[in-house]
This record gives structure tokens, C-alpha cells and sequence, in this order.
């Protein structure tokens, strides 16, 4: 059975609740394919398939697509009507497309699939800067 969900909360809380979840065992009874052992628990799997939303002045879209998306990405049709749906959902528009050469900064992204989704304005408050 696979259950899916999106979560939103300070990461700190996030992070302590999905550890907690990670600690659970379930009853399941069953036969080692390899060993022929019988076990009675298996442990809770999961796998993050993650929204995240990134906030920060839009000066610094350009440096800040580098640094996340870290190269333009082309998407399958089956890709495409997922992230126009999400981007409708979110009210969001498509990520302009960005110089790859220039400045970022350094993160450790081996192994890390990132989809765009898309960009939203922050509203602007009386004094002219924006509500981040």
C-alpha cells in the first residue's frame, strides 16, 4: 500500500516527525525469499517526494535557479501535465529559463532530482518592499 501526502511545517518539526514515523514497525508476516526465514515485523518505508518552496527577494531569482535547479530541465509530457497542474494549484508562473554560467552557490546535489515548478510573486507592502 503506498499512502501520499505533502507536508509543510518549519523543517526542524518536519524532520523530527518523519524520524519518528521511520521508527516504526509493522506486524507483517511473511517468508524470506532468500534466507527462508520467517519474520513477523517489516519497517515502515519511506520515500520523500518533496515540495518545497524556496523564499528570497527577487533580485536574486537568477543566482537562486543556478543554486536549486542547478541546469534548465526538459520535461517529458507526462512531466509537463503534473507541473502545469501543481503550477495552477499554487498559482504560480513557469520558472523563467536562466543563464547556467555565472554565479552560485556550492551544494552538495549528487543524486538529488530537482523539477522546477514554477515562481510566484511575494505581494508588496505600503513602503514598497516586498512581503518575503
Amino acid at each position: 500500500m503506498h499512502l501520499y501526502a505533502i507536508s509543510r511545517g518549519h523543517k526542524p518539526r518536519v524532520d523530527e516527525w518523519i524520524s519518528d514515523l521511520q521508527a516504526i514497525w509493522l506486524p507483517f508476516d511473511f517468508t524470506h525469499p532468500i534466507t527462508k526465514e520467517k519474520q513477523n515485523l517489516i519497517k515502515l518505508g519511506i520515500r520523500p517526494i518533496q515540495l518545497w518552496e524556496f523564499i528570497f527577494p527577487k533580485e536574486h531569482l537568477e543566482i537562486m535557479s543556478r543554486t536549486i535547479i542547478h541546469t534548465p530541465h526538459a520535461f517529458s509530457k507526462k512531466e509537463e501535465f503534473f507541473v502545469k497542474q501543481f503550477r495552477k494549484l499554487l498559482k504560480a508562473k513557469e520558472v523563467p529559463k536562466f543563464n547556467e554560467e555565472g554565479k552560485k552557490y556550492f551544494t552538495l546535489n549528487t543524486d538529488v532530482e530537482v523539477t522546477p515548478i514554477g515562481i510566484k510573486e511575494d505581494e508588496t507592502a505600503p513602503g514598497g518592499y516586498e512581503q518575503l
